[in-house]
């Protein structure tokens, strides 16, 4: 299970679809996967889910995964992250089920074992260019999260391509928009 693992985090760092979910251990990282493709006037809220595995683990702990018929399940995967260089500064950590609502599960699972395992917290999109802002400060961006050429040529295209904002015009004493 281990070397599947490390192969499905692999694969799904690089775009393709495994049964993995990806998490996090840093809240920065999450906030910036959060706001990374939002506008400010986007009806959506960016949402940032917290998961005790700690706690999970606790209760749950690390049982192996089957993927054929067996009772609903939520494992946490502590895979190796040898030959993955998006693994580390992600700070990844993935889980795997075989539920499709994952979310309604960890609910359910928290009314019958009286505990919180999942917070929740939903975000302002109007805040994403500040946010994204304070991140790149603190070298948090798409080019140090996916380490590579593919990442250093996006972080050059959206410093030297990015849009400009328009400059105002000064009409009759008063500021307009351009």
């Amino acid at each position: 299970m281990a070397h599947n693992a490390a192969f499905w985090s692999l694969l799904q760092h690089h775009g393709y679809p495994t049964p993995l979910l990806d998490w996090t251990f840093s809240p920065f990282v999450a906030a910036y996967f959060a706001f990374a493709n939002v506008e400010p006037d986007d009806p959506v809220r960016p949402r940032i889910h917290i998961f005790d595995q700690a706690k999970w683990n606790e209760r749950y702990g690390k049982i192996g995964f089957t993927a054929d018929p067996s009772p609903p399940q939520l494992i946490v995967l502590e895979s190796n992250r040898f030959g993955n260089p998006r693994a580390a500064p992600q700070q990844a950590l993935a889980t795997v089920s075989n539920v499709t609502d994952i979310e309604s599960f960890v609910r359910a699972r928290e009314i019958q074992d009286e505990q919180e395992y999942l917070t929740i917290c939903d975000l302002p999109a109007t805040e994403a260019p500040r946010i994204l802002r304070e991140l790149e400060l603190m070298g948090i961006t798409y080019g140090s999260l996916f380490p590579g050429l593919d990442g250093i040529a996006r972080d050059v295209k959206d410093r030297l391509f990015a849009e400009q904002a328009k400059p105002d015009v000064v009409v009759d004493g008063g500021l307009i928009s351009a």
